[in-house]
């Protein structure tokens, strides 16, 4: 009973030590690999794609991505790159049973058929296997618990956090010295953390204010910016930006050289993102103007005429009557009576008609209130989403709201326009409700609706984006090749593909099936990290372009793009490198010494028995070492260590005991017989062991030769 319980116990613990692949934090820089064994075939008649249990030293399990390739068993291996997140959904539901050798078999076909899906090629495993699980999913176990991990993968996607603004035309008030915006909505989805609001190029002293942003990073705020900051007469544009991150889930691979197996850990790692969201923004303040009271003044004269009659006429009668008698009898008047004026009558001024003014000018204006001066201004711009200007549509603006109603010709606001970087601007318009109308949509944007403006203010300059969208494309499927001069497809050169920012898009090891990126449009990099063995590395650039119709443009040594169906990167092959092994006396080939090439880490990378021929070996650039471990019957084993190194241009250098690099066209190593009766005595020439030489179509015929002797180099 004991021995039940047990068994049970140890099956219990079994399961769960298997189902406890978790997310990490950090994933490590290198592993070391273990051992490997073969598990047993759990499709008959499939032993050709045999599957063998790898893992670490530690005991986690790996996975090769690509059949057929050595297992680098007991070796350090470097973090390689991160696989496609169909691998996350593979590794995170791999069956968890008690047989754990039929788990990892279900888990290693299915990334090897997953790979061959993003290959478009049946490398890891043939047709006819993944025909039969197709046909016999609902009868065999093991073929369905494939094919759900594989279709799994296919449909595996991870949400992506996204921060997006509100584009709504933003006006300004200005209140106590500052301009505050009308309200701006963030909208976010699938942060971890948000990281608030910034401004690029904006005026000193700009602030979000009223902000009710909560810790997922949704809301609204205002921004507000000194009116000290924005000059009369300018327009200030700056970029309003919100930050934060977003998690995904990561499966790893780890490599030892390009000549051992690429091995994908058995383990899912959590990877923090930045995301950024932005929306461009513009402030005007108009010129500075001065207002002066328009009155009017009249100089009236307020003068008094007058006249003031100072004489008066006088009549005086200076004349008496006298009676005098002529004759006694006789009484008569001799004369009459005469009225003489003693002074006639006159009439004198004393002041003739005299007009003065009594105020000479009287100021005053007329009318203390005159009617208000329009100054308004309305800056129209066509941007897409990202805020960027969008050339190409026409627009008109129109009095009235006809958002629902055809716009009146009669109501237009001067003509239609056809928009570039540059925005329109309109001046004095009356107060009232406008209507923004779009007439023709430009190529690759989705066509915008009827907007509505309102001009309230006769002093206030008004700002509105009428905004296109992007239409969204399709991503392409842009195939990736490496080939020699002939064009055949070559194997362990390590690509890296950037876009526009620079952000690594992928990064990985060719094979001889071209690589599939899936890329949305835009413009990207192609580089060559490390050249496959025996060829010079490209240091080219490959420039291209995904375009909006899904188009591959790739761009020639004269700035030209053409349209491409793949991207091809040629490489040259490497130099080989002629060793010759020969007897010192006869200059005879020596057959049968064993000879091998030493890396500069001490890794043996080449090791052969010489013949009755030289020998060609193809290395990538580095250091390296030639020795003999093996000498054969009737010589001496020659203790000489040739050191040499590759350029990157394919050149061969040997290195000398003084340190110092020569040029060579391969090498010469020589044996000494052990017969040494037998010899002939040769003068003193001071060849030693290593020779370098230039070769040409004969081993000893023409060139330079280069000498070891006593520790120098001479040619």
């Amino acid at each position: 009973m004991k021995k039940v319980i047990t068994c049970m116990l140890l099956a219990i613990v079994a399961i769960i030590g298997l189902n406890m692949t978790v997310d990490a934090a950090t994933r490590p820089a290198s592993i070391q690999a273990g051992g490997q064994r073969r598990v047993a075939d759990f499709i008959p008649g499939n032993s050709s794609q045999p599957v063998w249990f790898l893992q670490t030293s530690a005991g986690t399990p790996l996975f090769c991505e690509q059949r057929g390739i050595p297992f680098g068993a007991n070796r350090a291996h470097n973090l390689h790159q991160e696989l496609n997140t169909g691998f996350v959904h593979i590794i995170r539901n791999q069956p968890r049973t008690a047989n754990r050798d039929r788990d990892y078999y279900v888990t290693q076909k299915a990334i090897w058929w997953f790979r061959d899906i993003i290959n478009g090629n049946n490398a890891n495993l043939p047709q006819a296997f993944k025909t039969f699980c197709t046909n016999n999913r609902n009868t065999n176990l093991v073929c369905r618990d494939i094919l759900n991990l594989v279709d799994g993968a296919r449909n595996f996607t991870q949400p992506r956090g996204t921060i997006t603004f509100s584009t709504n035309n933003l006006t300004w008030t200005e209140s106590g010295g500052f301009f505050t915006s009308t309200p701006i909505t963030v909208t976010s989805a699938n942060l971890t953390q948000w990281r608030g609001v910034t401004f690029v190029n904006a005026p000193t002293g700009t602030t979000v204010v009223n902000s009710n942003i909560n810790a997922n990073g949704n809301g609204t705020f205002q921004i507000r910016i000194p009116v000290s900051s924005v000059p009369h007469g300018t327009t200030r544009n700056f970029t309003i930006e919100a930050n934060g991150n977003f998690n995904t889930s990561a499966v790893f691979s780890y490599r030892h050289t390009a000549a051992f197996q690429i091995v994908i850990l058995d383990q899912v790692f959590t990877t923090s993102h930045a995301v950024r969201g932005s929306r461009a923004a513009t402030i005007t303040r108009a010129p500075q103007t001065t207002t002066r009271p328009i009155s009017t003044t009249t100089t009236r004269p307020i003068s008094t005429t007058t006249t003031r009659p100072i004489s008066t006429t006088t009549t005086r009668p200076v004349s008496t009557t006298t009676t005098r008698p002529i004759s006694t009898t006789t009484t008569r008047p001799i004369s009459t009576t005469t009225t003489r004026p003693v002074s006639t009558t006159t009439t004198r001024p004393i002041s003739t008609t005299t007009t003065r003014p009594i105020s000479t000018t009287t100021t005053r204006p007329i009318s203390t209130t005159t009617a208000p001066v329009n100054r308004n201004s309305l800056t129209i711009a066509k941007v897409n989403e990202n805020g960027q200007p969008v050339s190409g549509a026409v627009l008109a603006l129109y009095r009235g709201d006809c958002r629902n109603t055809t716009c009146h010709p009669n109501d237009r606001v001067g003509s239609t326009w056809t928009t570039t970087a540059t925005p329109r601007v309109f001046h004095s318009l009356a107060l009232g409700v406008y209507t923004i109308v779009e007439y023709h949509t430009p190529e690759g944007h989705l066509a915008a609706p009827k907007g509505i403006i309102n001009i309230n203010s006769l002093t206030q300059h008004f700002h509105f984006n009428k905004v296109n969208e992007t239409i969204p494309c399709e991503d392409r499927d842009v195939p990736i090749i490496k080939v020699d001069t002939n064009g055949n497809p070559l194997a362990g050169a390590v690509f890296v593909v950037r876009d526009a920012s620079g952000r690594i898009v992928d990064r990985w090891t060719t094979t001889t099936q071209a690589h599939i990126l899936t890329l949305a449009p835009g413009s990207y990099t192609l580089v060559e990290e490390t050249a496959p063995g025996g060829f010079i590395a490209s240091n080219v650039t490959i420039h291209f372009r995904v375009d909006e119709n899904r188009n591959i443009l790739q761009r020639n040594v004269h700035g030209q793009y053409s349209q491409v169906d793949r991207i091809v990167k040629v490489n040259e092959e490497m130099p080989g490198i002629v060793i010759s092994k020969l007897n010192k006396i006869s200059n005879a080939f020596v057959i049968n010494a064993g000879l091998r090439i030493r890396d500069a880490q001490g890794n043996i990378v080449e090791t052969w028995r010489t013949g009755n021929a030289s020998h060609t070996v193809r290395l990538v650039p580095g250091e390296y070492t030639l020795e003999e471990y093996y000498a054969p019957a009737g010589y001496l084993r020659s203790a000489e260590v040739i050191s040499f190194r590759i350029l990157d241009s394919g050149q061969l250098q040997i290195r000398g005991e003084a340190g110092s690099w020569v040029n060579a066209n391969g090498i010469l190593f020589f044996n000494m017989p052990d017969d040494r009766e037998d010899e002939v005595e040769v003068p003193k020439t001071g060849l030693s062991a290593a020779l370098t030489y230039v070769f040409g179509s004969f081993v000893l015929v023409g060139g330079a030769w280069v000498l070891k002797k006593n520790g120098a180099l001479k040619v």
